[in-house]
Formats: C-alpha cells, sequence, structure tokens
C-alpha cells in the first residue's frame, strides 16, 4: 500500500513481473511473425499505474519492436480500446478484500476495452474469497464462472 497525496492506493510488485515478462514473449513472438500490436495495460490504482510506468521507461521502453505499450489507469481507459489489454487486479490479501475493484461498472469498462485478447494477473484467491462484498455480489465470481464455461476460448493459469 502507498499514500498518495492523502488517499489509500496499492501497488502489486509481483503483477508487475509478470505482465512484463509476457510482453517479453508477446513481442518476440510477434517479431517472428511480422505482427504490430498495440497493448494497454489497465491499473485501478494510481500506485501501480506509476510503478508499472517507472519500470516500463526504466527497463523496458527500448525492448519491445513489434508492440506498442500503454499504461493507464481504468478511468483514463473509458471509452477507447485497444488490440490486447493487460488487467491488473493489484489487490492481495487473506480476507478478500478487493475495495473499489467490487464495482461491476469500473470491471466492465476495464474488461471491454480489447479488441482481440483480454489477460488479468491478480490473485484469485483474493479475488473470490468473498462471494458477497458490501452487499453485493462479488463480480469476480461471474468473470472465473465464465472462464470456465468457456474453457475452449478462455483459460486460468498459476504463474
Amino acid at each position: 500500500m502507498v499514500n498518495q497525496s492523502q488517499h489509500k492506493t496499492f501497488r502489486n510488485i509481483c503483477e508487475s513481473d509478470v505482465i512484463f515478462e509476457y510482453l517479453m514473449y508477446l513481442d518476440k513472438d510477434f517479431k517472428t511473425q511480422n505482427i504490430h500490436k498495440k497493448i494497454g495495460i489497465i491499473a485501478g490504482y494510481r500506485a501501480q499505474r506509476d510503478y508499472l510506468s517507472r519500470v516500463f521507461e526504466s527497463r523496458y521502453h527500448t525492448s519491445f519492436s513489434n508492440i506498442k505499450v500503454e499504461i493507464n489507469t481504468v478511468d483514463a481507459f473509458q471509452g477507447r480500446e485497444t488490440d490486447i489489454i493487460f488487467y491488473s487486479v493489484v489487490r492481495c490479501n487473506n480476507e478478500g478484500n478487493i475495495g473499489f475493484l467490487s464495482d461491476i461498472r469500473r470491471l466492465n469498462v476495464a474488461f471491454s476495452r480489447a479488441r482481440e485478447l483480454l489477460i488479468i494477473v491478480g490473485n484469485h484467491d483474493t479475488v473470490t474469497k468473498k462471494p458477497v462484498i458490501y452487499n453485493k455480489p462479488n463480480p469476480f465470481y461471474e468473470v472465473i464462472h465464465y472462464i470456465y464455461e468457456h474453457d475452449k476460448d478462455c483459460c486460468l493459469r498459476e504463474v
């Protein structure tokens, strides 16, 4: 957790590592196929967005030849699309506290930005621990259920 401007905001270094490792894989694969893609990385929290941006600028900004990467928050991506979206869940705790990530409207915005591929990077146990959050159904339950029901088009992987 990071305190920015009197507001709690969160970051997750492990998710950042997973995202950039996969971006390296995608860029290498796209290069062999001579494919170019635009990729967005969406974080629900400013601290995660800022951390991802710092890592990208310091380690990766010259590494990619076949992908163009944009990193921002859910709100900044509203109304726009890109080829591939990585959604960084960020929240990871034993209590299953996911904060405002339980807002179905924000999740819909984040999950509907990808034209071709959505990759959700997060802690499965945290986001599915509580079936009801703030007296409303936990939207991640539906997402996980959808993934299991559509296993020919979707997959769940542990890294």
